[in-house]
């Protein structure tokens, strides 16, 4: 029987960055089953989701109408409300949350940053230069290549 080792990964989601992309094909991160296929990718590849945060300003209309909040939080996943803190407040925070994991918790193998926007990049390269493993979800064609 062979041991297989399993991976904790801790997932980062802009979903306000998402959530606009998929809008624009009249969808939604919620309505693509995105965390049952995420659960289900990472139960195949050996990885446990040890956490899992979203960020986003759930006060705009499509989102606060629609109780994403509360749906998300049902699916056990953090929330993080961004609220009038600016444009790229949930760039600044995801990114000093990852940094904060990264560096206090040992715990985590790989981080899963799910994002569209190229401000992005200096965390991913962080997260490499650590020495840790880092996975990029984005949605769409609209996204930054060079992520």
């Amino acid at each position: 029987m062979e041991n297989v080792k399993t991976t904790n990964v801790a997932v980062y989601i802009d979903y306000e960055n998402i959530h606009k992309t998929l809008t624009k094909s009249n969808t939604n991160v919620l309505r693509k089953g995105f965390f049952e296929k995420l659960r289900a990718w990472c139960a195949t590849n050996n990885k446990r989701i040890v956490q899992t945060r979203v960020y986003c300003n759930f006060d705009n209309d499509d989102l606060y109408q629609s109780h994403h909040q509360t749906t998300l939080q049902n699916y056990g996943v953090e929330t993080i409300h961004t609220s009038n803190q600016g444009k790229n407040y949930a760039d600044l925070k995801i990114s000093i949350d990852v940094l904060t994991s990264m560096y206090s918790n040992n715990n985590i193998d790989e981080f899963i940053i799910v994002s569209n926007d190229k401000d992005m990049i200096p965390l991913l390269n962080s997260i490499r230069a650590n020495k840790r493993n880092v996975c990029v979800i984005t949605a769409g064609e609209d996204y930054n290549r060079s992520i």
